[in-house]
């Protein structure tokens, strides 16, 4: 939809082209004002994106406020795909070397299926020309997940005839395809393992995640990071780096004492050989991708908000599995491993075991009776026989096999496995997050 901003102008007609070019013109048939000079989300063939010109999505798959960061822009050194955040994050760059004349002058025009680059007026050759369509009915639209396609007319409907960056940024490689603070695994497998983050809508993990207690800038003290190992974050670029030399410890320093920063991302790998390397410090963090079997050591520690006291979160570890099940949402190979405090030494850091003594009482006893209830229902023992439990010091609550179904939603969270036994998470009467070990075998 346009604003043609044409009410001082003498405009005597309006005509839509065999092109698709809506015209405003006047009195001498001269345009006032053309659709083809503002693109919106979409172009249609001959139409032209000139420096400083981009394209935003008009459609929304999520709903949310992130869909309307991103844009397609042709900016006087390439063509860029990104979200626009402060600082931009950019998941796609194509480096254009305009000369030093005017905007209009430089620019490229959607034709066949690619783009036809002109520098000053002249053409240059082609963009993406490894697709080339001489389809009559075909145009090109930049859509809310971040794609860009080109449609074209089957018969009577309009098919997706190619996928414009897919092939440079991979499944994975689009801010949005898992939402923020997701996993992409694989072919666009969406996961995220952790209680810091809750989804946020239920039946669809591409939503992506929002913070189970959102970050405090007044709360900084309460802080920590979670670090995913393992990992590439799509706007590592060598030139959008915030720190250019940095230790390990600087970079997650920098972040911490940076309220906007969501994020620090960085190799580990270079970390470790000079003691220095790029820092990006992340504003907003959208989807990340596990590099499956990649020997790279790249990491990303995000920043988290710890509970007030009293609320408990029981913690997963943030590093992606090595070879998840693209069918179920990756199992944490350690659940014992806490966040990292921003003022600790990495090199120094000790995972430590973050139960409180009473939950660490209720975790045993939990244990106990899965493991009792085991044994007289394999021997065939009345129930009632089992009430020697309430003499047991400190037990002050039973849990039945129905209970413990309930508190976790059937067996539904899971959080850890073992050789001989899987974690849940629970959730009792009064709120209080639990974890429950399922020995393998029981029903």
């Amino acid at each position: 939809m346009w604003s043609t901003q044409t009410y001082s102008k003498s405009v005597a007609g309006i005509d839509l082209t065999d092109t698709g070019n809506l015209v405003l013109f006047d009195e001498h048939k001269n345009a006032v004002w053309q659709s083809f000079d503002y693109p919106t989300d979409t172009l249609l063939p001959g139409q032209k994106l000139r420096v400083r010109q981009k394209l935003t999505p008009s459609d929304s798959v999520t709903n949310t406020s992130e869909d309307c960061l991103l844009s397609f822009s042709l900016g006087s050194d390439g063509l860029f795909a990104q979200m626009e955040t402060n600082p931009p994050q950019v998941y796609y760059n194509l480096g254009i070397n305009f000369p030093n004349t005017s905007d209009d002058s430089n620019y490229v025009e959607f034709t066949q299926g690619h783009f036809a680059l002109f520098v000053n007026f002249a053409r240059n050759g082609s963009l993406f020309s490894d697709f080339n369509s001489s389809a009559a009915l075909q145009y090109l639209k930049f859509e809310s997940d971040g794609h860009l396609r080109v449609y074209q007319q089957h018969r009577s409907e309009w098919i997706v005839a190619h996928d414009i960056l897919t092939s440079s940024v991979g499944d994975c490689g689009y801010p949005m395809v898992c939402g923020n603070y997701g996993i992409c695994t694989g072919h666009g497998t969406c996961s995220c393992a952790d209680p810091y983050f809750k989804q946020r809508v239920d039946a669809d993990p591409r939503a992506g995640r929002t913070e189970t207690v959102p970050l405090s800038c007044e709360a900084s003290q309460s802080q920590s990071f979670m670090e995913f190992f393992g990992i590439v974050y799509f706007t590592g670029r060598e030139d959008t780096q915030d720190i250019r030399n940095a230790d390990q410890e600087s970079c997650m320093k920098a972040c911490a004492n940076n309220c906007s920063c969501q994020a620090a991302y960085y190799n580990v790998e270079i970390f470790g050989q000079n003691n220095s390397g790029p820092c990006y410090l992340v504003s907003q963090v959208f989807s990340i991708t596990n590099l499956v079997g990649s020997s790279q050591r790249l990491m990303i520690s995000i920043k988290v908000q710890n509970p007030p006291s009293g609320i408990q979160i029981p913690h997963i570890p943030s590093e992606p599995p090595v070879s998840p099940n693209i069918n179920e949402p990756p199992v944490p190979s350690n659940i014992n491993e806490p966040p990292v405090s921003p003022n600790s030494k990495m090199a120094n850091a000790v995972p430590i075991l973050i139960i409180t003594p009473s939950l660490g009482s209720l975790l045993a006893f939990i244990f106990l009776v899965v493991i009792i209830k085991y044994r007289f229902r394999n021997k065939g023992v009345d129930p009632v026989e089992e009430d020697f439990l309430d003499q047991i010091p400190g037990a002050t609550k039973r849990f039945t096999y129905n209970d413990l179904k309930a508190i976790t939603e059937d067996f539904n969270k899971r959080l850890g496995e073992g050789g001989f036994s899987i974690v849940y998470q629970g959730t009792l009467a009064n709120g209080t997050i639990v974890a429950v070990k399922h020995l393998n075998g029981l029903c």
